[in-house]
């Protein structure tokens, strides 16, 4: 799902860690990969857990240990 919504944005998902996914862009794709990334996770989501609210919080920061 995520891979697909983030091809032809010079993308790369790095990796994911429990609920936490890192991806790997360009500056000038950051904000519109964060919209992808958070659009999926709450899809996702709802997918999967149709009665509980899905909250996800999405950052951009040159490496993951800024998070």
């Amino acid at each position: 799902m995520l891979s697909q919504a983030i091809e032809g944005w010079n993308s790369k998902i790095i990796m994911t860690i429990h609920d936490e996914i890192v991806l790997e862009t360009s500056n000038n794709s950051a904000e519109d990969v964060k919209n992808i990334l958070h659009d999926t996770m709450v899809a996702a989501g709802q997918y999967y857990i149709k009665t509980v609210p899905i909250v996800v919080d999405v950052k951009i920061a040159k490496d993951w240990s800024e998070k």
